[in-house]
């Protein structure tokens, strides 16, 4: 059985880094040397992406979530939407036009979706996806996010797939996707304005105290002579 000691040296982890099965972490990262804050995770498999659905209204300071999704071969954001409604506090509302789905509304708590927090009637969801991309300067004002718009419904669109600006498929297998919602509203669209999602943001911790917090946990262990496979 293990130690009380040893559990707590898994979760720190090596450098403040997760490891799952073997596989580091995906970390998003922003310009400002913080990481995407995900509140919690749904599904389970070696692949990964991110739902986020952002009610700042295109404000900094609004309250924006994200939420990790894993799977193995082939997924939709349909599936990732309704395993993260199904473990967490989200609520959606899908639209079924009968050849594709959409998403009406997100509901977290006592946020309210598009037109609860607009007053817009023509008020919608706007959905995108992003790729983290730290090398290109051009993104900094987007958090290092390379948008582009959804061009499919939820359950057409597979994971890991990434488009350009004019709908066509790039490149599949993507790992660590931003799959983001934010609302939209009328005079943005007449304006061709439409804004990008404003992820939440969290500190990275220190690689330094969660080391010495290792080092010593395994020390202790050793000090009793204990193992961490008993």
């Amino acid at each position: 059985m293990f130690g009380r000691a040893c559990l707590i040296a898994a979760a720190v982890g090596i450098g403040g880094i997760s490891v799952a099965a073997g596989k580091p972490a995906i970390t998003i990262s922003f310009p400002d040397g913080n990481v995407l804050s995900v509140l919690g995770s749904a599904g389970s498999g070696s692949n990964t992406a991110f739902l986020a659905v952002d009610f700042s209204n295109n404000t900094p300071s609004g309250p924006s979530f994200a939420w990790q999704y894993n799977w193995n071969g082939s997924a939709s954001e349909y599936d990732m939407v309704t395993a993260v409604e199904a473990d967490s506090a989200l609520t959606v509302a899908p639209v079924l036009t009968g050849t594709s789905d959409f998403v009406d509304n997100f509901n977290y708590g006592l946020l309210l979706g598009s037109t609860d927090s607009t007053g817009d009637p023509y008020s919608y969801w706007g959905s995108w996806i992003g790729q983290n991309d730290t090398t290109d300067s051009s993104y900094s004002a987007t958090q290092n996010m390379n948008w582009v718009f959804a061009p499919l419904g939820v359950d057409d669109l597979n994971l890991g797939d990434f488009y350009d600006n004019n709908g066509d498929l790039l490149s599949s297998g993507n790992e660590g996707l931003v799959y983001g919602w934010t609302v939209t509203t009328e005079a943005d669209d007449d304006n061709g304005d439409d804004p990008v999602p404003i992820l939440p943001e969290t500190s990275v911790p220190e690689p330094t105290g969660a080391l010495l917090i290792t080092a010593g946990l395994l020390t202790l262990r050793r000090a009793r002579g204990l193992s961490c496979a008993q």
